[in-house]
């Protein structure tokens, strides 16, 4: 990948990785064109990925290419194989694109050279098919039926069904063996031998109960549920000496290994038009040849302002200045487009614009989303998140690597040391990503966090959602359950870790001034708590004296709260307070219910001194008793403590093992109040 690049050049257009070395193809050894071997190997998936959607049920043009008997008797056209002689087979000049009338895939990219050369090898050596062409199995017992079984059952199976029907056991079913298809699951037996119609398998295939249809998502093509059919009604024969796929090794199916995102780049051919004045790039071949495909033609070219318009905010976001469209306007030189785009890649708004995309890519954040802050801000910043928004930015500017651009993200730390400083802030695509040190057991939290990075990196650079492989054998991406361990136990020996970026110096006198600074705050939060719970202790033997106070302003008759604030030599403010919090309904303790009733009812002085007597003794009750759970909980937390000095709170990923790390004394049993009466303290004390 070292000549693919995070910038565009020319063109504005992100690569991302999809690599087929994550799961790589093992090698075939040598096969002979003439043997079952090398058609399953060479010749099936070839047709399959290409032809199948065509030329199965829906049969385009009269083909079938899904038994040697149909391509030999071809379609609308003629016999599609002459099987000895590759130059007189139609499929051999489809694929090869001679005749432009007969070009073949339709749609899409001609097969390499490679691949055409092993069909007409093929078609040579006599077109050799893995099973016979007839599609009605053999008697039981016969190698025939057995042919039958591997070339038209077990690859259906294999493809549609092992997922969740093998190791997973979904809904008590397993499909990999005669004897589990007989066994069924939940509903019962899969199949009857010898009669398809009572086989709840061929039901759901069929799809013809809307509470029993499978396999999940899609429909079977028609041949495939005819041969299924067939199949049980000749007695469901399963070879007795074949290995089933659910023995302890995930198998990838021809198919899917030939996916086209996996499979490696190759060159393709520039395609012929007939609008050649049209053209000016290679690019534009392959844009006009599927417009005259479709019996389309280009639209007119753009106007200079519509150009520069749409090349500036695809590049950096924002409309060209007046300046700018006027310039290019005045510009008649053949350049002048070429010298817009240069000059737009070459401005730092190309890498913020485009910067962003990625940063979304890699889940960018600059606090911590659930708000877990120990100072109570109500958020928690990662005060450098922005070394790492600053590196993408200038990656994209600076036109890096993209192989670089990547291992730098990954590893950076491990780079050659000559290129490690520069390249160390794109570890931040892993160290950014959430901790989850207080979820819950630590050996779940653990595994949240590598399936973030399992997640994260497989999305953004194989383009796969891998984590689904987390709980099983991915549904429908050949990806096992033991490639996702794989990769979470290279992120479960990975560990979070900060390199400073300044001298040695300045970070050391940094963390004085930042201890200094925290030996203060702790200081200020002291006092300010300390002298808080004094007043507010002193304040609660007033209470009475307060509450009679706020009866003479909202009982009957009102007095005036100027006048009793006079009268009584009370604080205004404080009046203020205790009349509306007399006034709230009391939704979570039940001790001013009276006191409410006899405001509403109006009452008389001796009523409102009695109850402002009793709310006051209770409150001084709760006071007490909150100040001896304080003290005990105090000696609880002492006992706790490893050493002689309290431990202190860790907040980076490194310096915690434990949720007590994280947060020393939170899973202690404390002493508590009951519920109503801490109600009531935290009503009164805090709020």
């Amino acid at each position: 990948m070292s000549g693919s690049r995070v910038a565009f050049g020319r063109f504005v257009a992100v690569a991302l990785l999809s690599s087929p070395a994550f799961f790589a193809a093992q090698s075939s050894p040598d096969l002979s064109p003439k043997s079952a071997d090398f058609y399953e190997t060479k010749i099936r998936p070839i047709l399959a990925t290409n032809c199948y959607p065509c030329h199965t049920a829906s049969q385009l043009g009269g083909l079938r290419v899904d038994s040697r008997d149909a391509l030999v008797k071809g379609g609308s056209r003629g016999p599609a194989i002459t099987p000895g002689d590759a130059e007189k087979s139609l499929l051999v000049k489809a694929v090869r694109q001679v005749d432009p009338k007969l070009k073949m895939p339709l749609g899409g990219n001609k097969l390499d050279d490679a691949t055409i050369k092993d069909i007409a090898t093929w078609i040579n050596a006599g077109a050799v098919w893995a099973a016979p062409a007839a599609t009605t199995p053999a008697p039981a017992g016969s190698p025939a039926a057995t042919d039958f079984f591997e070339a038209k059952i077990r690859p259906v199976l294999a493809t549609n069904c092992y997922t969740c029907h093998t190791n997973s056991a979904s809904g008590g079913l397993r499909l990999d063996s005669r004897d589990a298809l007989v066994k069924g699951g939940g509903r019962g037996p899969a199949i009857v031998p010898g009669d398809p119609e009572k086989s709840l398998l061929i039901k759901a295939v069929r799809q013809t109960d809307p509470h029993l249809q499978m396999p999940m998502g899609g429909k079977l093509k028609d041949a495939e549920i005819a041969d299924l059919a067939t199949w049980v009604k000749a007695g469901a024969v399963w070879p007795a000496s074949s290995k089933t796929v659910a023995n302890g090794k995930y198998v990838i199916s021809p198919e899917q290994r030939n996916f086209w995102s996996f499979v490696p780049l190759k060159k393709v051919a520039v395609p012929e038009v007939h609008d050649t004045a049209w053209v000016k790039t290679d690019i534009d071949k392959f844009i006009l040849a599927k417009l005259e495909t479709q019996g389309l033609k280009p639209v007119a070219p753009a106007s200079k302002l519509e150009l520069i318009r749409r090349a500036t905010l695809d590049v950096t976001g924002i409309p060209p200045t007046t300046e700018e469209i006027a310039a290019f306007q005045k510009d008649d030189s053949p350049q002048a487009f070429t010298k817009v785009v240069d000059r737009l890649l070459a401005s730092q708004h190309y890498g913020e614009r485009w910067g962003r995309m990625w940063l979304d890519v890699a889940r960018y954040g600059e606090d911590d989303y659930r708000s877990l802050d120990p100072m109570r801000r109500g958020y928690n910043p990662y005060p450098f998140a922005y070394i790492f928004r600053d590196w993408v930015v200038r990656a994209f500017n600076d036109d890096m690597p993209y192989d670089t651009f990547v291992k730098a993200q990954l590893a950076g730390d491990l780079m050659d040391e000559k290129d490690r400083a520069h390249l160390l802030p794109g570890t931040g695509f892993l160290g950014l990503g959430p901790w989850y040190y207080d979820n819950g057991a630590v050996e779940v939290t653990r595994a949240d966090e590598r399936h973030d990075r399992v997640d994260a990196v497989s999305k953004s650079f194989l383009g796969m959602t891998v984590g689904c492989a987390r709980c099983h054998d991915h549904k429908y991406d050949p990806i096992p359950s033991a490639d996702y361990y794989s990769l979470a136990g290279v992120f479960a020996s990975t560990t979070y870790h900060e390199y400073p970026t300044a001298p040695t110096a300045v970070v050391e006198q940094l963390m004085q001034y930042t201890k200094e600074l925290d030996n203060k705050e702790k200081l200020v939060a002291s006092v300010e708590s300390n002298e808080t719970n004094d007043m507010a202790q002193a304040l609660a033997l007033q209470s009475a004296k307060y509450m009679r106070a706020a009866w003479r302003v909202t009982g009957k008759p009102k007095d005036e709260m100027p006048t009793v604030v006079e009268e009584e030599k009370l604080d205004y403010e404080l009046l203020d307070r205790w009349v509306k919090f007399l006034a709230k309904p009391p939704k979570f303790y039940p001790y001013l219910k009276d006191w409410q009733a006899m405001v509403a009812r109006g009452g008389t002085p001796a009523e409102a001194k009695q109850l402002a007597e009793a709310f006051q003794q209770k409150l001084v009750s709760v006071m007490f008793a909150k100040l001896e759970n304080r003290e005990e909980n105090e000696i609880i937390a002492a006992k706790s403590f490893t050493g002689t000095t309290k431990p202190k709170r860790a907040n980076k990923p490194n310096e915690f093992v434990t949720n007590d790390d994280f947060c020393p004394g939170c899973g202690l049993q404390l002493k508590t109040l009951p519920l109503d009466d801490t109600n009531l303290w935290t009503d009164v004390f805090q709020h």
